[in-house]
C-alpha cells in the first residue's frame, strides 16, 4: 500500500500530480502521511489523481 508521504515524493520528482494532491503535499507532515492510504474507489478526484500518478512513475530503484 501506498501512504501520502510517498505519493508526495514522487509528485515532487516527477512534476506531476492533481491540484488536490499538490494541496495535500502542501500541508505540514505527520505520523498519519505514513500510513498506507486506503484501497482507491475511483469516485473521488484524489483518488484518481493518484492512481494515474502511480501508474506513471517510473519504478523506484531504493524500493
Amino acid at each position: 500500500m501506498v501512504t501520502l508521504d510517498e505519493l508526495c515524493t514522487i509528485a515532487e520528482r516527477t512534476g506531476a500530480g492533481s491540484a488536490s494532491l499538490r494541496q495535500a503535499c502542501s500541508l505540514p507532515r505527520s505520523a498519519a502521511d505514513m500510513a498506507p492510504l486506503p484501497e482507491p474507489d475511483g469516485e473521488s478526484g484524489f483518488d484518481s489523481s493518484w492512481e494515474a500518478l502511480l501508474s506513471a512513475a517510473p519504478a523506484d530503484p531504493a524500493g
